[in-house]
């Protein structure tokens, strides 16, 4: 008996090593063995196990889930033969070239189709297609959107909304980013969570985005730039608002500010090209976030006011990330901070918003306050990647980034 039992437990033990072995393996490995024709094979039957397990985790939570969480909900029509249109133009989750992450959104995907659009008991007619460059946009069940309204008929005078899958912006961290930049006074596109629905099929939480507007011209990096930098030419840029109809001078002032940061005087003539305390603002939200994702590849959003005749900026996908950045990988920011007395400016403002406690808990206020309302929608939601255990884990460890770069901020300044 004694001997059967200890035979068991010794197999118990070399199975459990044998799976945490070949777990690591596979952790480390995964980028390969995902070509393997075998693996390839079986990646349907794993997600579809995946998708079965998230749907019994998720199904857990029945008695939390919410739909009337006072948020909007945007209800979309469209023809089935047209949704399948777009849906046959994207490529395979299992095409070899967008598993290596090769396979980025393009004007292949982008034809619309038409559609109708209605919130608060009124129709828009829209034209409609998929969005977001990278492919965990447009691969799996829950994908982002683009609707674009006519011009004589814009929603809440927005002419095209993004909606993007929360994940992709942290949940709520994109949310608390632009709460920053608004108690800043910095300039943001207007951005809410809510809900959709395609055809009263419940597609769950979105991240609602205006695309940009206003009376300045907004100059937008087209991404990506592989291995390039935003800063070297007009080509890798686009305008996005108050374009000239003909598209001739769309590049006016950005041209000379890409030429003037070129002369060897640049860092002399900062101050007569760019809105400094805008400036300050705006990287503050960045060192808060530990960010550089706005950087010389992708993310830039810059405007030029005719009034001060000088360059600000936009936030625009800022993230978060474990430490506070050393250089923000951008090209212009690089160049300001270089300047000794422009770096003192912004570390001033910078111990401004830090040296007060009451900021950290009115931006965490902010977060609990998003999650709490929204979360059981959230629960609701069995297209999104992520289960509900892992979304909760998720938006505890963003929350407890911002604590962590906080602290990190005033501990520069305890040192220096």
């Amino acid at each position: 008996m004694n001997l059967s039992r200890t035979i068991i437990i010794i197999l118990i033990v070399a199975f459990a090593i044998s799976a945490l072995f070949s777990a690591i393996y596979i952790s480390r490995n995964r980028n390969q063995l995902v070509f393997n024709p075998v693996v390839k094979a079986a990646l349907p039957m794993y997600r579809g196990i995946r998708d079965l397990g998230n749907g019994i985790i998720d199904f857990a939570y029945v008695f939390k889930m919410r739909r009337n969480v006072g948020i909007p909900q945007y209800r979309l029509e469209i023809k089935s033969s047209d949704l399948r249109e777009l849906n046959s133009a994207l490529p395979s989750s299992l095409n070899n070239d967008v598993i290596a992450g090769k396979v980025l959104f393009n004007e292949n995907f982008k034809d619309t189709v038409s559609g109708a659009f209605y919130y608060d008991n009124k129709k828009y007619d829209v034209n409609v297609r998929y969005r977001g460059l990278n492919a965990n946009h447009w691969t799996r069940a829950k994908k982002s959107w683009q609707i674009k309204f006519d011009k004589d008929t814009p929603f809440n005078s927005i002419s095209t909304l993004k909606l993007i899958i929360p994940a992709d912006r942290g949940y709520f961290v994109e949310m608390l980013n632009n709460y920053r930049a608004q108690k800043l006074g910095l300039f943001f596109p207007r951005a809410e969570l809510a809900q959709l629905y395609v055809n009263n099929d419940y597609h769950g939480v979105y991240f609602a985005v205006e695309d940009f507007s206003g009376d300045s011209r907004i100059y937008v990096v087209n991404e990506p730039i592989e291995g390039g930098n935003a800063f070297v030419s007009a080509d890798f840029w686009r305008c996005e608002a108050q374009c000239s109809e003909s598209g001739l001078e769309d590049f006016t002032e950005l041209n000379f500010l890409l030429k003037q940061m070129q002369e060897d005087d640049f860092l002399d003539k900062i101050e007569d090209i760019i809105d400094l305390e805008n400036f300050y603002k705006w990287n503050i939200t960045s060192v808060l976030a530990g960010s550089d994702h706005q950087s010389n590849s992708g993310n830039l959003r810059i405007y030029f006011d005719n009034e001060t005749a000088k360059f600000g900026f936009i936030p625009w996908d800022v993230g978060i990330s474990n430490n506070i950045p050393l250089t923000f990988n951008n090209d212009l920011t690089d160049k300001i901070l270089s300047v000794p007395k422009f770096y003192e400016q912004r570390n001033k403002a910078l111990l401004e918003y830090i040296k007060e406690e009451g900021n950290l808990k009115d931006d965490l206020d902010y977060y609990d306050s998003l999650y709490n309302k929204t979360k059981g929608t959230f629960y609701s939601d069995f297209r999104k990647h992520d289960n509900n255990i892992t979304f909760n884990k998720k938006v505890a460890q963003f929350r407890g980034q911002y604590e962590i770069l906080f602290k990190q901020a005033q501990d520069l300044f305890s040192i220096d």
